[in-house]
């Protein structure tokens, strides 16, 4: 039918809509990909290895605990690392900066703010999340394993928890 066209949306409905709705819909290409950051699933998450300005860490899970540096956390730590779990699984990026690093200014990741290196439960590095340096609002951040560098958050660093976070009972 001339002057109709169809969306799928993210729940895989198909609508019927009028392509009119293009000249009215501004459009950034950038923004029609997926803008996660780093792609996994967090259950599949069996160790991670984090790295801030002052400490580096790191967790891994066993059957029924989640330890640290190999001493076993209380029960809330659990919930936290959940948390940064969830975090880096649904990280967006507001923008794509560039297709790759040699696009975006070499200061940016010179000394990154945060790494966290996420682990399989083979020890197989399922992805690499690094958050570099600002700019203005936002923050630089990309995936070894998925190519673009994006701009999130600012404040996206300080909900990586530190270690005497974890450690500290809720």
């Amino acid at each position: 039918v001339p002057g109709v066209m169809y969306a799928r949306t993210g729940d895989e409905r198909l609508y019927r809509v009028s392509e009119h709705v293009l000249t009215e819909m501004p459009l950034d290409a950038s923004l029609l990909g997926d803008l996660h950051v780093v792609r996994i699933k967090p259950d599949d998450v069996m160790g991670l290895d984090v790295s801030l300005p002052n400490e580096t860490y790191r967790l891994t899970r066993d059957v029924a605990t989640w330890n640290l540096d190999g001493r076993p956390l209380e029960e809330g730590a659990a919930d936290r690392i959940r948390d940064l779990l969830r975090l880096v699984a649904d990280l967006k990026g507001e923008s794509i900066a560039a297709e790759t690093l040699s696009g975006v200014p070499e200061s940016a990741f010179r000394h990154p703010a945060a790494r966290v290196q996420l682990r399989g439960a083979d020890g197989r590095v399922l992805a690499v999340l690094t958050i570099g340096e600002g700019s203005g609002e936002k923050r630089y951040a990309y995936s070894e394993s998925s190519g673009p560098v994006f701009l999130i958050a600012h404040d996206v660093l300080g909900r990586i928890p530190s270690k005497t976070a974890l450690e500290s009972p809720r």
